[in-house]
C-alpha cells in the first residue's frame, strides 16, 4: 500500500461528479518515499492536471503545494513546504513535470513556472495552458485581455449550477485564510498541518483542469496551443521581472497562427504592405513597428496605410486595425504626420518623439513603455528605448 502521512479532513468531504476523487480522499504527501512511489505511478499517465500554490507565488516567493490530478479522478497534494527540494529530486516531481511523455495541463502556467524555474531550477515541459486554449478558441481580434480561471470554469460548463455555488463558497472560504484583503495571511500556505480550507481551495481548481480540456478540446488547435504555451512560459521565466502584476491580464500572445515567436520576440521576415525585408543591417533601414497582435510593418508603410484609409475604416480620423489581421489597436494623431513615422502604434510604447541617437547609452534613452506596462517588448534588441527599468 502507498505510504501516505495524512489525508484531508473527512469533515469537509464534498459531493463531486462521478469519476472525480471525493475531497476527503485526497492524500497530502509529505514523505520523500511516498512522493517517489506516487510519481512512479503518475509517469504512466498520458496527461495530468497540475496546480501550484504558495506564498506570493513567483520567483520572489515560495512554493508550498503542488497538486496533480489524473484522468481517472485520482488527486495528490504534494507538500513542498515540508519536503523542500527533496520533492523534486528524490521524490521525482521534477522528472514528472519535465517528462515529454506526460502532458501537463495547467491554467496560466507563467506564475508557477516562474517560481519553479528560479527557486527550484527547472521548468515544466510538454505543457498545455488552458488560458491559451481558451483565448485561441474564443477570443477575437478586438480582445485585449485573457479571462481568469473562475470565469473560464463558469464558461466551460463542467460544473452544474449547484456545483458552481459550492465552488464559489470553497474559494471564498480559502481566501479568508490566506488573502490579506479578506482578513487572512498569505503565509498560511506554509502552516502545518495544512488548513483543510486551503487544501480544498487548491483541489477545487485542480480537479477541473482535465474536464475543462476535454470540454474545449479541438485537435486542429492542439499544435498551436502547445507552441503558444511553451513560448509563453519561456517569456515569463526569461524576463527580468517576476510574473506578477496587473499586466498578467493582458493578452500576451498573438492569436494569428502565422505569427512565430522565438525567445519571446516576434520575428516576421517581411513587411506585409511593401513586401520588402523588415530586418536589415543598414543603419539607414526604415524603422519597424510591431502591433499588439504580433504583426510588424515598416513605420512609413504603416503610417501611409493609416492615412489612406477612408470611412468607415477610420475611427476619430485614424484607422485602428492591423492591415493584416484587422485586430484593433490604439493610436493617436500625435507624431502620425511627423516625417511619416508612427511613434505610438503600440499603445505601450512612448508617445515622445524623442528617439535615442545611434550608439547612445541605452540607459540614457527614454523608458520603453511596453516594458513598463507588460514586462515584454516585441521589438527585442531592435528597440532603441531603455529596457533596463528601475
Amino acid at each position: 500500500a502507498l505510504p501516505i502521512s495524512q489525508f484531508v479532513a473527512p469533515t469537509l468531504a464534498e459531493t463531486v461528479p462521478t469519476g472525480r476523487t471525493p475531497f476527503a480522499m485526497v492524500p497530502i504527501i509529505d514523505d520523500a518515499g511516498a512522493c517517489r512511489s506516487t510519481v512512479d505511478g503518475l509517469l504512466s499517465e498520458p496527461e495530468v492536471g497540475v496546480k501550484v500554490e504558495g506564498v506570493h507565488l513567483c520567483r520572489t516567493g515560495r512554493v508550498a503545494i503542488v497538486e496533480i490530478c489524473t484522468q481517472s479522478g485520482d488527486a495528490y497534494l504534494f507538500d513542498i513546504t515540508t519536503l523542500g527540494n527533496a520533492a523534486f529530486a528524490e521524490g521525482g516531481l521534477k522528472e514528472l513535470l519535465e517528462s515529454p511523455a506526460v502532458l501537463k495541463v495547467v491554467f496560466d502556467g507563467r506564475v508557477c513556472n516562474d517560481a519553479l524555474y528560479h527557486l527550484h531550477g527547472f521548468c515544466m515541459q510538454n505543457v498545455l495552458d488552458l488560458q491559451v486554449l481558451h483565448a485561441l478558441k474564443f477570443k477575437g481580434n478586438g480582445d485585449k485581455y485573457v479571462d481568469g480561471l473562475a470565469k473560464c470554469i463558469d464558461k466551460s460548463g463542467v460544473l452544474s449550477a449547484s456545483e458552481w455555488k459550492a465552488y464559489e463558497e470553497t474559494k471564498m472560504n480559502g481566501k479568508t485564510v490566506f488573502a490579506p484583503e479578506k482578513g487572512g495571511c498569505e503565509t498560511a500556505w506554509e502552516h502545518r498541518p495544512l488548513s483543510a480550507e486551503l487544501a480544498k481551495y487548491c483541489h477545487s481548481d485542480a480537479r477541473l483542469l482535465l474536464p475543462m480540456k476535454a470540454a474545449w478540446d479541438e485537435p486542429a488547435l492542439t499544435a498551436l496551443v502547445m507552441r503558444r504555451s511553451a513560448e509563453r512560459l519561456q517569456k515569463a521565466i526569461q524576463h527580468d521581472q517576476p510574473a506578477k502584476g496587473k499586466h498578467m491580464a493582458n493578452l500576451d500572445f498573438p492569436l494569428d497562427p502565422e505569427v512565430h515567436i522565438d525567445g519571446g520576440r516576434n520575428l516576421p521576415t517581411e513587411c506585409p504592405i511593401c513586401y520588402e525585408a523588415l530586418a536589415c543591417a543598414d543603419s539607414l533601414a526604415p524603422e519597424v513597428r510591431c502591433l499588439p497582435c504580433g504583426h510588424a510593418f515598416h513605420d512609413e508603410c504603416l503610417a501611409g496605410w493609416i492615412r489612406a484609409q477612408a470611412p468607415p475604416e477610420r475611427v476619430n480620423g485614424l484607422a485602428r486595425e492591423c492591415p493584416q489581421c484587422r485586430q484593433q489597436f490604439s493610436s493617436t494623431a500625435r507624431a502620425l504626420f511627423q516625417k511619416g513615422v508612427v511613434k505610438n502604434v503600440d499603445p505601450t510604447h512612448p508617445f515622445s518623439s524623442r528617439r535615442p541617437r545611434e550608439g547612445q547609452n541605452p540607459r540614457a534613452a527614454p523608458a520603453c513603455r511596453h516594458m513598463v506596462a507588460t514586462g515584454y517588448c516585441s521589438f527585442g534588441e531592435r528597440c532603441r528605448f531603455n529596457h533596463v527599468l528601475g
